[in-house]
């Protein structure tokens, strides 16, 4: 086989680019012809920076994209914006609203709606409502909350919606609950030393019937008029209990069905089966009665509603009579040692609210939100002050 020289070598391997580069040449120019290499415009990215812009360009028809939020809202808010802040503001309120509806209405625990100074805010939320008791020992307990978080979380978390401008923006949040507290706030309101005194729109039993006999054939005839008395009045929605047990002395039942808080007692022995008659123990007031049996139905229907409120009626009397106004310094500090709520005026700033937390233990427990808003003077610093606040010693 001849072999090649160094010169036709060289010129060999010229000759292969040449032939490389005129195949890439040609693919180029075909690639090109059918589009392949066409130019694409760049996606417009929205800007991120942390100061808004002046000015902002307006949304084409062929606009899709909808654009990320800055960091920081734009000094003239658009209407549908302020309307998301004031929409999650109104669901703060209303939540502390039905809270406050449960607390009086169903649990007779009369409260005060407010909202918590700048201190006793939850942590990066722009308002927090709450509602307030008393209880029994004159302290005040925080029974629920509502926060207005605003859009702090929600930048801390990165949640967004997309708006009707297609637009996305962060989410204008709120925080509500209610906890186990509760259970402390109606014992701790209504409760004796005999047990529980439970409202009758809450109480799992409202009514407990007991038979009184010795003998099985004195239990079948007064069950002969008390059966049918319990199905009555389940028919009407009352949570009724018929206690025909036969191992525990009538006395043992009264102080366990007392102990359990069951608003309302009936009895039936044999002298009451003959005289047409059924004794009534009400457990808020532990005062017993004998009444006709003839139109028992109503008796108890309207026994119920007025326990409730009288159950409500005791513990607001009890607020009342223990809710005072102080305007001095000195006499805050004598006052605050006694049971109570106080209604003071404040100055607004958290260095005061904390010195006096400091000197007396006592907390602003809410700004009302209804009541006397007469202006006055700080019972601390003597600077302005817009309305009363109210302090006390709390759980």
């Amino acid at each position: 086989m001849q072999t090649l020289t160094k010169k036709k070598k060289i010129w060999l391997i010229v000759g292969i680019c040449v032939l490389v580069l005129c195949i890439g040449f040609v693919a180029a120019m075909l690639l090109w012809k059918f589009g392949v290499f066409a130019p694409q415009e760049e996606p417009t990215l929205p800007p991120q920076t942390t100061q808004p812009p002046t000015t902002t360009a307006a949304p084409t028809e062929e606009t899709t994209e909808p654009e990320e939020p800055g960091e920081t809202e734009t000094p003239e808010e658009p209407e549908e914006y302020v309307e998301a802040a004031e929409e999650a503001e109104e669901e703060a309120q209303k939540m502390l609203k039905v809270y406050a509806d449960f607390a009086e209405n169903w649990m007779a625990v009369p409260v005060l709606q407010g909202v918590k100074s700048e201190t006793e805010r939850f942590a990066g939320a722009l308002n927090t409502y709450s509602i307030e008791a008393m209880m029994q020992d004159g302290k005040a307990l925080q029974a629920g909350t509502s926060h207005f978080l605003g859009q702090n979380f929600a930048k801390s978390f990165d949640v967004q919606f997309l708006t009707n401008e297609n637009k996305y923006e962060y989410v204008w949040a709120t925080s509500w609950g209610v906890s186990t507290r509760l259970m402390g706030a109606l014992i701790m309101t209504h409760s004796d030393d005999n047990g529980l005194v439970l409202p009758p729109n809450l109480a799992p039993t409202q009514v407990v019937i007991v038979p009184i006999f010795k003998k099985q054939d004195q239990l079948d005839a007064l069950m002969e008029k008390l059966n049918p008395l319990a199905d009555e009045l389940k028919k009407l929605g009352i949570r009724v209990q018929v206690d025909a047990s036969d191992n525990a002395t009538p006395g043992f039942k009264f102080a366990e069905y007392e102990l359990k808080g069951v608003p309302l007692r009936l009895a039936m022995g044999g002298r009451d089966l003959e005289n047409g008659t059924i004794e009534l123990a009400r457990r808020d007031t532990m005062t017993k009665e004998t009444v006709s049996f003839d139109g028992i139905v109503e008796t108890i229907q309207s026994l119920l509603k007025e326990i409730q409120d009288n159950i409500y009626q005791k513990a607001l009397n009890f607020r009342i009579e223990n809710t005072r106004e102080v305007n001095t310094w000195e006499e805050f500090k004598e006052e605050i040692k006694k049971p109570g709520f106080l209604l003071c005026h404040w100055d607004g700033t958290a260095e005061t609210e904390e010195k006096i937390k400091a000197e007396t233990k006592a907390t602003i427990r809410c700004i009302p939100l209804e009541g006397d808003k007469t202006p006055g003077n700080c019972i601390y610093t003597g600077k302005p002050s817009s309305q009363r606040v109210i302090f006390a010693i709390a759980y």
